[in-house]
Order: structure tokens, then C-alpha cells, then sequence
């Protein structure tokens, strides 16, 4: 496991957290969400459904269009009516971008459902803007392949991250897609408030940082 340099020791924790499987318990509110529904033609900008955020799908070009969505990490009275869907290996080294406006809380979580086909986009990655550059929060789009034309099944992800850098960005960038007809569905995307870590995570993440650099030094 890599170490990304992240301005603040908020940052560097949820980082760590995100690329170390150690998950975070989500209680807070709302920041901004996406269900998709509704949408008649994706592309160009997409406000939130719920609380305060766009959704920047212009990078995307012709790549994304619209598919059956799910209710898997959907809010309450949120129906599994559409999702995005991004399409073939024309989209491979594009990307979206999540904004939320302002200043968000140091501790947030970005989480959605994802399903992919066989050789739909399976080597994404989303990203945090740091002010100096773009942090690896994690990546998605493998195990769960259908086989070509069958879907796969949904699946949720949820990545936590910190703020403070003044306007947050999150990137999703796509990659992987072999042929024109691999299909990588996104839906039910939101970012909410997270409750600082405890103590006690705080000490084990203390303590697999002393590990970590006492074999660096070794």
C-alpha cells in the first residue's frame, strides 16, 4: 500500500482508511445525492436530487447514456427507476467530476451502487482534488461481471474522505472497457457527513502508521 502526499493529517487519515479496507460508520446527513430518475438526456451538468452538489459529465462526450437502474444504496422513497451507464472502449482515460459547493465538514463518505458486464469498465479509480493535485481514494469495476449481454450484480461501494479544501472535487475516472458494448452502470451516488473517528480507530490508525514507518526506516 502506497502513501499519497495529502496536505492536513485529516486527509492522510481518510486516505489511509479508504486504500486500507478499515470502513467507517456513516450517521450524518445528506451532503448532495443522485438517483438518476428522471434524467431525460445525460451529459453536460446534473444537480442533486437531495442537499447540494453537480455532477460535470461533459468530459464523457458520447460514452453515457442512460439504463435500468436499482434501489441498492438508494435514500428513502428513492425508486430503482434509471442509473448512468457508460458505454464501450471509446470511453476509456475519460472521466466525471462531483462537485460540492462550499466547504463541506472535514469527514464525509461518497458511496454509490455499481454493476458492470464482462467487458465493461473494470479498472476505475475515484479521486479527491487535494489542492495540489488528485488522491486516490480507491477503485471499482471488477467481480461482477455477468458475461456479455447478462449484467452482473449490483454491488455498493463507499469510500470516506476528507475535506477542507475549500470547493471539494471528486473525480471518477473510467478505464478497461473492451469492445463497443461493455456497459459499467453507476446509481444512487451520494456524499454524506461522517462522525469523526473515535479514539480507538484513531489509535489503531496511529499504530499502523508507526508500523509502516519503522519498516521504512528498517
Amino acid at each position: 500500500m502506497g502513501f499519497l502526499h495529502v496536505e492536513g493529517w485529516r486527509s492522510r487519515l481518510l486516505v489511509l482508511l479508504a486504500t486500507s479496507g478499515v470502513s467507517v460508520e456513516v450517521s450524518g446527513e445528506v451532503v448532495a445525492g443522485w438517483h438518476f430518475n428522471g434524467v431525460e438526456a445525460p451529459g453536460g451538468t446534473l444537480v442533486a436530487n437531495h442537499g447540494a452538489g453537480l455532477l460535470d459529465l461533459a468530459p464523457l462526450g458520447g460514452s453515457v447514456g442512460l439504463y435500468a437502474g436499482t434501489t441498492e444504496n438508494a435514500l428513502p422513497g428513492d425508486v430503482a427507476g434509471l442509473s448512468l451507464g457508460f458505454r464501450g472502449s471509446g470511453g476509456n482515460g475519460t472521466w466525471f467530476e462531483l462537485v460540492l459547493e462550499g466547504a463541506p465538514a472535514p469527514f464525509h463518505e461518497i458511496a454509490f451502487a455499481w454493476r458492470n458486464t464482462a467487458t465493461g469498465h473494470d479498472e476505475n479509480t475515484v479521486e479527491l482534488f487535494t489542492g495540489r493535485g488528485w488522491a486516490t481514494l480507491g477503485g471499482f469495476g471488477s467481480g461482477s461481471d455477468g458475461g456479455v449481454g447478462g449484467g452482473g450484480e449490483w454491488k455498493r461501494i463507499a469510500l470516506p474522505f476528507a475535506g477542507g479544501f475549500g470547493e471539494t472535487r471528486l473525480r471518477f475516472r473510467l478505464d478497461g472497457a473492451e469492445g463497443a458494448n461493455g456497459v459499467l452502470r453507476i446509481d444512487n451516488l451520494r456524499v454524506v457527513e461522517v462522525p469523526a473517528p473515535g479514539a480507538c480507530l484513531l489509535g489503531l490508525v496511529g499504530g499502523v502508521l508507526g508500523l509502516l514507518t519503522g519498516r521504512r526506516r528498517a
